[in-house]
């Protein structure tokens, strides 16, 4: 496990993302910077790697996109942006994980559930404050979305636990919000964008 944000962290948390791809690292930045405790737990073999080539966007997706180019975290590519993930997701994690109420950890899933660092846990479950509802799940497939589930009810997290219980069949997370898989990588960083900007003033 990496864990990229200091331990002395206050233990609050007030939204969970989840994924290793770029919608979520968007999200939980966006959430981060203003101001939100968030935290942002990537499932193993952690962050994405390698370049892709997506589409031109809307103004507000190329305008994120052109924050990154000095970096080289992305660069016009034709009527596109080419997007070097191996530079921009550690550096989007970096990012979330300098703010002093926000986590960014990369774990690894044991049997479908992820093993997360006990002070992100713990300060899921002693936040009083917490609305379990407050869930992005961009990590696809029915296990992820059986932890997403799970999140809603902190209160039964056991560190010792080897294995948590899974339910025989994943079914959608009620009270969270759930990225659609299906798409093009534009229209993912579109609706990703704009659930972000829509939760910085939930």
């Amino acid at each position: 496990m990496i864990e990229l944000a200091p331990s002395d962290r206050p233990r609050k948390v007030e939204l969970i993302v989840l994924g290793r791809g770029l919608a979520p690292a968007l999200i939980a930045a966006r959430l981060a910077e203003a101001g939100r405790r968030v935290a942002w737990l990537v499932e193993r073999p952690g962050l994405q790697t390698g370049r892709i080539q997506i589409a031109q966007g809307d103004a507000p997706l190329d305008a994120w996109l052109q924050e990154w180019q000095p970096g080289g975290g992305s660069s016009p590519a034709g009527e596109g942006w080419q997007l070097d993930l191996d530079m921009l997701l550690p550096a989007l994690a970096a990012q979330v994980a300098a703010h002093d109420h926000c986590w960014a950890t990369v774990g690894t899933w044991v049997r479908g559930i992820s093993v997360i660092e006990q002070r992100v846990l713990g300060a899921i479950a002693e936040d009083s404050r917490y609305d379990a509802k407050r869930i992005v799940n961009a990590a696809e497939g029915p296990r992820y979305a059986a932890f997403a589930r799970m999140l809603r009810h902190p209160e039964s997290f056991r560190t010792d636990r080897r294995t948590p219980p899974l339910p025989a069949s994943a079914t959608p997370v009620e009270g969270a919000w759930q990225l659609s898989a299906e798409g093009d990588a534009t229209t993912a960083l579109t609706a990703a964008l704009g659930l972000a900007d829509h939760l910085v003033d939930r």
